[in-house]
């Protein structure tokens, strides 16, 4: 699995900001990959790109650019992983597909319900698979729920969470300096801005876009008070210290399942607070709450011939329940960025394109997972509930031989 002896795939990475530069420098370190083509709007971050070659001694011709649509005329280049601002993210990836290009989707929202259906025409008609990078899928203790829940261990699951909990002030209010684009979503958007972190692998706990579906969603903000109290202590003399900010401190969305369960993704950026993506599970027989990092099971003992109601280390069910392919990870002396998961998704992509395989993550998931965000805005602004669209059309109900089967899946045992 982690041989990096396969076929040499040739990879192009558009936007190169930290999540951008991260991807060329993880496929620069497989055997197996070549990055032969970079493009940012920016020259000092192409630049600040190219320093990672020399840094890892790697001699390959590399086509940098400035406009992806001419990074997008390389017949060498097999596959696009789209790094983008959230603005662009949706139309740079339909004009990689297109073009005839596979595509590794990073993290986002879309701006509207029609860009995501535009996605899913463009994978279609072309033949060629979008796989959203969404690296929490192939986190350890993510992948040991998946196969806990698959053993029934929590019985049958009712209801899920997670978020995106990460104290982004100085993010946000340095946007202008640093090029980033989450100052101008956090100014005039307000609603579930970062779904995909958590979605991932509770779509695949409860097989959604595979035998489930989402059927609709409500989202409720908050005021927004945290960016513009700092604003006003780190850069009172900026216009910034004055500028109205639409995107609420929390965002909480509850989404209403075909099977009948229930699931909640909290958005928590612009107040003081610790890292967290808030998971929890819970079941007929138990739940787990990441926070807590401990879960419980019906009938655990407390005491010694006392039983009642006991958290665990989560610890203890990986040791147990740690899928094969974190076992082989570990053994096999590989590492990456954010505890391994960024190598482990990056291996799932170049696996897919090695074998000409369907992703483990498919175009319906990144078309449904990036819709969260705009129909979350939809509903912060009426107050209600918004039906969510079917982009399978249908084939959510048996997709038959229409899923992995490679050794990345995430669809069967893991």
């Amino acid at each position: 699995m982690f041989s990096e002896n396969g076929r040499k795939v040739k990879i192009a990475v558009v936007g190169l900001g930290g999540r951008g530069r991260g991807w060329v420098e993880t496929f620069l370190k497989m055997k197996d990959a070549d990055v032969i083509g970079i493009c940012d709007i920016r020259e000092d971050r192409i630049q600040e790109t190219l320093k990672i070659y020399q840094e890892l001694g790697v001699t390959c011709d590399v086509m940098t650019t400035t406009d992806y649509n001419e990074l997008y005329q390389n017949p060498e280049i097999e596959a696009v992983v789209n790094a983008t601002s959230w603005q662009v993210h949706h139309r740079v990836t339909i004009a990689a597909l297109e073009a005839g290009k596979h595509v590794g989707l990073e993290v986002g929202g879309a701006n509207s319900v029609q860009e995501c259906w535009d996605m899913v025409r463009a994978a279609e008609r072309s033949g060629k698979f979008c796989m959203p990078m969404a690296n929490v899928c192939y986190g350890r203790e993510e992948m040991t729920l998946i196969n806990m829940t698959r053993k029934g261990m929590f019985g049958q699951v009712v209801h899920c969470e997670g978020g995106y909990g990460h104290d982004r002030r100085p993010q946000i209010g340095w946007g202008d300096e640093l090029g980033h684009y989450r100052q101008l979503n956090f100014t005039k958007r307000n609603g579930e801005l970062y779904p995909m972190h958590a979605i991932g692998y509770i779509s695949k706990i409860l097989g959604i876009n595979r035998g489930n579906r989402m059927l609709s969603l409500i989202s409720v903000s908050s005021k927004a008070a945290g960016q513009h109290e700092w604003y006003l202590e780190h850069r009172p003399d900026t216009p910034f210290a004055n500028q109205q900010i639409n995107q609420g401190d929390i965002v909480n969305t509850v989404i209403r399942l075909a099977n009948g369960e229930t699931v909640m993704l909290t958005h928590d950026c612009t107040l003081p607070r610790p890292y967290s993506r808030s998971g929890r599970v819970q079941g007929t027989k138990g739940l787990w709450m990441e926070d807590k990092g401990q879960y419980y099971l019906e009938g655990a003992k407390a005491f010694e011939g006392e039983e009642r109601a006991c958290w665990h280390d989560f610890e203890e069910a990986m040791s147990e329940y740690e899928p094969k392919m974190w076992k082989e990870f570990r053994a096999s002396g590989k590492s990456g960025t954010h505890g391994g998961m960024d190598y482990l998704v990056g291996r799932a992509f170049v696996d897919t394109l090695q074998k000409n395989a369907i992703p483990p993550v498919d175009v319906y998931d990144a078309a449904l997972w990036t819709a969260i965000t705009c129909l979350s805005e939809d509903s912060v602004s009426t107050g209600g509930f918004v039906a969510v669209p079917d982009f399978t059309n249908g084939r959510w109900m048996d997709r038959g031989e229409d899923v992995c089967t490679t050794a990345f899946s995430l669809d069967r045992e893991v």
